[in-house]
């Protein structure tokens, strides 16, 4: 038998091929941990995005809905432009007998949310600062007043709106609220901002516009 000559090969890693496989094996494992926080913060913001999208048109759905019926002799205050308004009182038509009867007095407003003060600050912790809501009022002032709340989360200002006195958004009104009214003949339009907390932190906001015919 011929006897083994020179050095044995050595079987298995060295130290430092453990320590760069080791090395590349956490950078993998950081790298898909980091791709896969991304698209949990993006499905979290696209969430966020559509809940408060639904929650606009869902809410100024209803408040087209109350004016359907309405007469605009009985739209108090005048929403003209360039103010507009953020409050408007209505009668609803409710039956005929020889001309259009109109049913209670009724009102859409603009509030500030029970847990907010109008002071610039997020009181209530949410992430939001000075946010409204939309209430709908039957009978506003009398002893039978009865009050359903339309939305929460309505901006204090429309979007792209600034308190300054100019027409920042373009849309013909002046320093409008997160809902403002506009009348033009016997076309009501109404707007609604609405705004909510998404992902890291960012202030997400949807803006919706429609317009509805009232009686004259």
């Amino acid at each position: 038998m011929r006897a083994r000559t020179g050095k044995s090969t050595t079987a298995g890693m060295t130290l430092i091929e453990v320590m760069i496989s080791t090395g590349l094996l956490f950078a993998v494992i950081a790298a898909a941990a980091s791709l896969a926080m991304r698209a949990s913060s993006t499905y979290e913001q696209g969430a966020a995005r559509a809940d408060v999208d639904q929650r606009a048109h869902r809410a100024i759905q209803l408040i087209v809905r109350e004016f359907a019926d309405a007469g605009r002799a009985g739209l108090t205050p005048e929403p003209l432009a360039p103010l507009g308004s953020a409050t408007l009182d209505y009668r609803r038509a409710d039956g005929f007998n020889g001309t259009v009867t109109f049913g209670p007095q009724m009102r859409i407003a603009l509030e500030m949310e029970n847990t907010e003060l109008d002071n610039g600050l997020d009181d209530d912790g949410n992430g939001l600062v000075d946010e409204r809501r939309v209430v709908r009022i039957e009978n506003p002032g009398a002893l039978d007043e009865r009050r359903k709340v339309i939305c929460h989360d309505v901006a204090e200002y429309l979007g792209g709106e600034e308190p300054n006195g100019v027409d920042d958004n373009g849309n013909g009104l002046i320093d409008e609220r997160g809902l403002s009214f506009e009348v033009q003949g016997d076309v009501l339009t109404i707007r609604l901002t609405l705004e909510a907390m998404g992902e890291g932190g960012i202030r997400l906001e949807r803006t919706v516009q429609t317009s509805v015919r009232v009686r004259n």
